[in-house]
């Protein structure tokens, strides 16, 4: 514990940006301190502490994890052609910042139609600081057992997330296969969404990346659940009506309501352009 190794070094002055909030800690490592003579002095850049602790502060206060709302589009803002492929929109340096976002988070999650279409791996390529689980969002279990995610459940976690309707011997089946399937109560989306993220945080998870696809991370923007995020744009144009956006579900109604970012960054990775920042209300 700091407070006693700070105790045993003698130190006589302390300077802290804020308390811990963590409820049965906060506030008794300054008391400690106090107590034994040493002077404490808090809220020294506190707003810059907030924003580096941002998901840990939201976790311990919410019990949720911070969500990253991640994409690849085009200029025109595809995230696939018409025939639903999406290899490759951006290059080699932009993918290469991704696996380095996914390294520092405790899960990826995808729906289940782009686990089927596109297969991903959904892993850090090389290795980060931590292994995060692999989080599919199938409802109904619709997924094959060829897809990769299943055929590697064995080696890195995976999460497959159900609908309460999820047949049993789907469920039983991944299990044998070495997937843990979660099984939600609730049928509606924004629902299902608060759920998962609630059982997320008592497993402790910190901060959670949405890769999408557009149904997938327009139900996460539609509960008010994103936090933060991060958009690579090539200098691609795909056109066409039936070719999919970042973000689908319901949206907003009017421009007066869009979502803005906040603490934004814009930064040139080869020939992508990378935007990232966090909620407005966030920030």
């Amino acid at each position: 514990p700091c407070v006693d190794a700070i105790l045993k070094a003698g130190i006589a002055r302390v300077v802290a940006a804020m308390e811990d909030p963590f409820p049965e800690m906060r506030g008794k490592g300054i008391a400690a301190l106090r107590e034994a003579g040493v002077e404490v002095r808090t809220g020294v850049l506190e707003s810059e502490a907030r924003s580096l602790l941002a998901p840990y502060l939201k976790r311990v206060t919410t019990g949720k994890p911070w969500v990253i709302a991640k994409w690849a589009m085009t200029l025109d803002g595809k995230i696939a052609a018409r025939d639903g492929g999406s290899k490759w929109i951006t290059g080699e340096a932009a993918r290469a910042v991704v696996h380095k976002l996914r390294g520092r988070v405790d899960g990826i999650l995808v729906g289940g139609r782009t686990a089927r279409r596109d297969d991903p791996l959904l892993t850090c390529r090389p290795p980060g600081l931590r292994t995060p689980t692999r989080v599919i969002f199938d409802r109904s279990l619709q997924s094959p057992r060829e897809l990769q995610v299943i055929r590697t459940a064995k080696e890195t976690p995976t999460l497959f997330v159900a609908g309460p309707n999820a047949p049993s011997e789907k469920r039983d089946q991944f299990r044998r296969d070495g997937v843990e399937v979660l099984q939600l109560a609730s049928t509606r989306s924004h629902e299902q969404i608060e759920e998962l993220l609630r059982e997320l945080g008592r497993r402790n998870w910190t901060n959670l990346i949405v890769e999408g696809g557009g149904e997938v991370l327009g139900a996460f923007f539609d509960s008010g659940a994103v936090d933060e995020v991060h958009a690579f744009i090539a200098p691609k144009l795909v056109g066409g009506a039936d070719a999919p956006s970042p973000i689908g579900g319901e949206g907003v109604a009017s421009m007066m309501q869009s979502l803005q970012l906040d603490s934004v960054r814009i930064e040139t990775i080869g020939v992508d352009v990378y935007v990232h920042g966090r909620l407005a209300r966030n920030a």
